[in-house]
Order: structure tokens, then sequence, then C-alpha cells
């Protein structure tokens, strides 16, 4: 197989968009984007979401295929049409590709929230939505802990890790005050394991939908190791997942 580039990748959604009939401003009606979105897309000034490239897929009536452009037959040991494009431009790591693929169709998160077929907004969002505005608040920080506890699961704080929890702060869903942005701030580099449980996790899903969640950071950098799957594993027992819960989880990530 050729290897992928941006602006191949961007050329065959081009090319998809103009054999679905579609214009730039079609498009963005159509989704509900803002001007000039797509213009700023297709010539690469805009970073292409995965998310965002599964909706125009699915605009164009069009699957992952179209960036397969090898006359040679995939090897098995080859990431597959689905997730090459995407991981080799650097925009997750192929095992990151994998892992939202599996959650995506895990059937308990199914059951809590649908399918993107379904509903089209992440998955985080579409959780929350179920809850009240006190419970979504304090779900939403806990998960930040967490996450940012499992970024420097070997108590090691690099500045890149640093940079990363603070681009998640600073771009997160709900506008947080200096108290709770600093509550976050402080798990890392720390074995952090929150309290009230029953009441930031009021239902089993968002126990499972957490442990989903801390299992995507911790491969992100394609290096799931001890120090991150002890700390998981850890985590789970304290908030009472059950413990074939998270296997059926980790079957599917390592």
């Amino acid at each position: 197989m050729q290897p992928y580039s941006k602006y191949r990748v961007l050329d065959a959604l081009v090319k998809a968009r103009k054999e679905a009939g579609f214009t730039q401003q079609g498009v963005e009606a159509t989704l509900e984007w803002r001007k000039g979105t797509v213009h700023d897309l297709e010539s690469g000034r805009l970073a292409l979401s995965v998310e965002s490239c599964w909706r125009l897929l699915d605009l164009f009536g069009k699957d992952w295929s179209i960036f397969d452009v090898s006359e040679t037959p995939l090897q098995p040991t080859v990431l597959s049409p689905s997730i090459t494009p995407l991981a080799e431009i650097g925009m997750l790591s192929s095992k990151a590709n994998d892992a939202i693929a599996n959650m995506k169709s895990d059937p308990l998160i199914i059951t809590e929230i649908g399918t993107s077929a379904d509903d089209e907004r992440p998955m985080l969002v579409r959780l929350m939505e179920k809850m009240t505005t006190v419970q979504a608040r304090d779900f939403f920080l806990e998960l930040g802990r967490y996450v940012n506890a499992t970024i420097t699961a070997d108590s090691k704080i690099s500045q890149v890790e640093r940079n990363f929890a603070e681009v998640l702060i600073q771009n997160s869903q709900l506008s947080l005050s200096e108290r709770e942005k600093n509550s976050l701030r402080r798990c890392l580099g720390k074995t952090y394991l929150g309290g009230s449980i029953e009441k930031k996790f009021p239902r089993n899903s968002l126990k499972y939908f957490l442990i989903w969640v801390l299992f995507l950071v911790a491969i992100c950098d394609d290096e799931l190791n001890h120090h991150e799957i002890s700390y998981i594993e850890h985590v789970a027992a304290h908030i009472g997942l059950p413990h074939e819960q998270l296997m059926t989880i980790k079957r599917q990530v390592v």
C-alpha cells in the first residue's frame, strides 16, 4: 500500500463530496457547521477530526474504503482501510482507532447512549444529556480527575503530559471555575481514587464508560504499560465495576 498523506485523504473527501452533488456550502448547511468550515478542512487549514470524517463519509454515502487506493490487497498484519489513513497522518495511533471503534460498537455503550447513526454528537455529550445538570458536572469533573491521574500513572510527569492535561482543561465541554481547574491539575502524578461514588456514578453504565475512557487515554501513545493497567484495574475495583465488565473492555484494548 502506498503511504497516506494528509492531502491524499483530503483529496478523497473532496472527490466524494462532488460525486455526492454537494457544494461546500451545502455540506455546512446540512451538518450545521459554521461558514467556511469545509473550505478550511479541504485546504488543510483546519485539522480533520475522526468524528468530522465519519460525518462527512456518512453524508456522502461512502465508507472508509475510499481512502484505500492500493492495487494490492491488504495483508492481515497491515492496518485495515478503516484505520490506516488517520493513523498514518498522525491523527490517532492505530490502537486508539481500534479501541474507539470497539467502544462505539460495545453493546453496553449502545444501550446507554445509542449509536452514531442515531445521534452523531460525541458520546460524552450524549451521555451527559441523560443526567441532571448537577450530575453531569460531577461526572465530568470526576472523569477529568481520573483521566489526569491515568496520564501520569507511572508517577513521572513530563512537560508533554502537563501540556496535554492543560489542553483538556482549557477545551473542556463545560465552563470550569479556577477552583475546578485546579482540582483537575492536582490529580496529575497522583493515584487518584475519588469518594462519593454513588453520587458521581449513579448508574453502572457511567462506571463502564469511565473505564473505557481511561483505557483509551492510556493507549493514545501506543504504549500501554503495566502502571496504567494496574491503576485502571484499581479504579475499576474502587468504583465497584463488576470484574467481568472490566475484562470485557480489557480484552478489546490490551
